[in-house]
């Protein structure tokens, strides 16, 4: 679940001066996080954003730079695509991009149209981020929508798999928090302890190393029909053995985790 935060931008002067959330939209409610908030003026208008064409006259990583014109940039690219194509073929030309904050125009409109009239090779994007959830959704429900963030409040049971809610979809966290109040359990799977898994009735704490189940639900909690019994109070139920060691070369680089988790941080 996500949603894109209706904001209220006090300017002044052509210069962003104050960002708060808007009530325009009724999941915002005026609430937006501390990133946007603070940062969002030094990303309008901070001395790393680009305003103009540079071409690089240095080696790579040397942050060696020349301003150009937009005429001369349009040409340059112009000119080294066309060479590519002309040597080997359209289909070495592939676009590297994906959503992130845009919109559907800004994002994948016109750009999507010329690079298949150009006949580019065309990146597998949704692996790249949604299309491990999409997948699961559609094995799961079939070719269905997807239900409004909205319902979490209504939830009997919410499950929050490898997200860092309280920072990157606050919104959500307070469905959740609703759906508490109203008797309704809250199950965290990460392998860190999130502020999202410390108000959890259930955290299961993947890792990549051998699990022992400590003293609380085990696999034989769960029923035929697919259902969890809870404990009453909230723990963690996974962890990692106390009689596991590490190899005798030591363990990897990096604490142990799957890629994706905990991508948003403030």
């Amino acid at each position: 679940m996500s949603d894109t935060c209706s904001l209220t931008v006090s300017v002044d002067e052509g210069r962003v001066v104050k960002v708060r959330g808007s009530n325009a939209a009724p999941y915002t409610a005026g609430v937006i996080c501390n990133k946007v908030a603070r940062d969002m003026g030094d990303f309008v208008h901070g001395p790393q954003r680009l305003l103009h064409p540079l071409r690089r006259t240095g080696p790579k990583g040397s942050g060696q730079f020349e301003r150009i014109s937009w005429d001369a940039a349009l040409d340059e690219i112009h000119e080294r695509v066309s060479d590519i194509v002309g040597r080997w073929g359209p289909e070495a030309v592939m676009p590297l991009n994906y959503a992130g904050p845009h919109g559907v125009l800004a994002g994948d409109s016109m750009s999507s149209r010329f690079f298949n009239r150009l006949g580019a090779t065309q990146l597998y994007r949704r692996a790249l981020c949604g299309g491990v959830r999409s997948e699961a959704w559609a094995g799961t429900y079939g070719v269905v929508p997807g239900c409004p963030p909205e319902f979490a409040e209504r939830a009997k049971l919410n499950v929050v798999w490898g997200n860092n809610a309280t920072v990157a979809n606050l919104h959500l966290v307070r469905c959740i928090r609703k759906s508490k109040r109203a008797g309704g359990r809250l199950v965290v799977v990460d392998p860190l302890r999130t502020k999202i898994a410390e108000q959890a009735d259930l955290h299961l704490h993947c890792c990549r190393a051998p699990i022992s189940f400590s003293p609380g639900p085990s696999p034989r909690s769960w029923s035929g029909r697919g259902r969890w019994t809870l404990p009453s109070s909230p723990r963690t139920c996974w962890e990692p053995s106390s009689s596991w060691r590490w190899p005798a070369n030591g363990p990897p680089r990096g604490p142990p985790r799957p890629a994706g988790c905990q991508r948003h941080r403030s």
